[in-house]
């Protein structure tokens, strides 16, 4: 038992017991205090009682039984172990219950370890050699770190401060998903990671930072990074390279199509589905003509729409098919198609598409006012991509046969169009092509 407070040694057993009676029956403090003579001001009786001693209640470690203040209110009641100092609260700061937290956290962190690795691979993962990193990737590595690096160059990020890395979200979360999975990239802060982990399962790579995963037993860290971070001439084949241009061409135009989309109340993000249409126009049109072209059909649409014809999902169909049906029309009638001009603020060229144009193809604004499918230049020599029968993009053999078409587009004389220029603007006064009137009867694109 707990020994007696020195005010309470003149107190008989019996009386003892009487006291803490009358005092758990509700006895006023001051009373007692007069009663039993102890020398102590009424409002500090509690401080010196003997501990209620809890029978029914043990503790977990010391299995003896717990112990309490003896307190009128029920506030401040805590149970205790007078061994151990355990409390009976998850708050319980004894050395018993901190060592099962840890040993609960770091079960709980293991399965979480699990769960990434299982799904991204390993964390600790071995450097990949800067020469066995294939060209392609070279593109998108340099593009990630131009966009994402912080000012230490320590670790990348996308959000906050980190520039535009492609033209669509979807494209940038797939890039650095890639990039991960090939090794080339690793979790700069695990610890941060996990606490993202929740029971769900929620893997986001994209709100996560990274460090490089790369080496080079001939090359410094700073050597490599610039190595990265300024590629030289890269060796992709020709139809891998019309491949990526087309990519970021149909980005291009997706991203065009959702801000325009948004400007007019509609909020639809998934216009990548309609991808084989945005192909179809890239076929023959840059993509500064698909901007010009989707604009002119979106009007159509919106008349439609806020006329309450139709609704904002047949809005957004009616218009992507509008661009295509009209640009195969022009196509047919060897019209030409106005160039939009690159909007800076509403839709950005990103630095994936400006390492492209300017460092992989040096080809610059042509990235943006000529087809990918039919534009020469010298590191595209043969000029035409078409579909063979299965449905597969393939070079064609026979570029002579075709460079007739491709003329078409590749030495088009472009006219620019502002996106604050009205139609009126910009009819073609080209006298040797036929002409059309924007507002006239062929603005149905149906």
């Amino acid at each position: 038992m707990r020994k007696l407070n020195e005010k309470l040694l003149h107190l008989s057993d019996d009386e003892l017991n009487e006291l803490l009676v009358k005092y758990d029956a509700g006895f006023k403090n001051k009373v007692l205090v007069d009663e039993y003579k102890i020398e102590i001001h009424h409002n500090s009786l509690s401080s010196i009682l003997p501990y209620e001693i809890l029978e029914d209640e043990r503790c977990p470690y010391c299995d003896i039984p717990l112990k309490q203040k003896r307190l009128k209110s029920s506030y401040g009641k805590r149970p205790f172990c007078d061994e151990c100092g355990h409390e009976d609260s998850g708050l319980c700061s004894c050395s018993n219950c901190k060592q099962v937290r840890q040993r609960i956290k770091e079960r709980e962190r293991e399965e979480r370890i699990q769960k990434i690795e299982s799904h991204f691979g390993e964390l600790n993962r071995e450097p990949v050699l800067l020469k066995d990193i294939p060209a392609k990737y070279l593109l998108y590595i340099a593009a990630f770190i131009r966009a994402t690096a912080h000012d230490n160059l320590s670790f990348y990020r996308l959000g906050g401060n980190a520039l535009k890395l492609s033209p669509l979200s979807s494209t940038d979360s797939l890039i650095i998903e890639h990039l991960y999975k090939n090794g080339y990239l690793k979790i700069y802060d695990v610890q941060n990671y996990e606490r993202m982990i929740s029971q769900e399962d929620f893997f986001d790579l994209g709100n996560l930072s990274f460090e490089l995963n790369i080496s080079d037993p001939d090359k410094s860290k700073e050597e490599i990074l610039e190595r990265l971070f300024f590629p030289s001439y890269l060796e992709i084949p020709e139809a891998e390279l019309r491949s990526i241009w087309i990519e970021i061409a149909v980005d291009e135009c997706v991203d065009f199509i959702i801000s325009h989309l948004r400007s007019i109340g509609i909020n639809y993000k998934k216009a990548n589905e309609h991808s084989v249409k945005i192909r179809g126009v890239l076929r023959n049109y840059s993509v500064g003509q698909f901007w010009y072209l989707y604009n002119r059909s979106l009007k159509s649409a919106n008349m439609d729409y806020c006329s309450h014809e139709i609704t904002a999902n047949h809005c957004v169909h009616k218009s992507i098919y509008g661009a295509l049906a009209y640009s195969e029309k022009c196509f047919a009638n060897n019209w030409e198609v106005f160039c939009w001009n690159r909007n800076t603020k509403k839709n950005p060229q990103s630095i994936l598409s400006e390492l492209f144009f300017n460092k992989v193809l040096k080809i610059g604004e042509a990235g943006f006012t000529e087809s990918p499918y039919t534009y020469i230049c010298e590191q595209l020599t043969s000029g035409y991509l078409k579909n063979d029968s299965d449905g597969e993009m393939d070079m064609s053999a026979e570029f002579n046969e075709k460079s007739q078409t491709a003329e078409l587009t590749s030495n088009k004389q472009f006219s620019y169009m502002s996106p604050n220029n009205d139609f009126d603007s910009a009819v073609n006064n080209n006298d040797d092509k036929p002409k059309f009137n924007p507002f006239g009867d062929d603005m149905a694109p149906f």
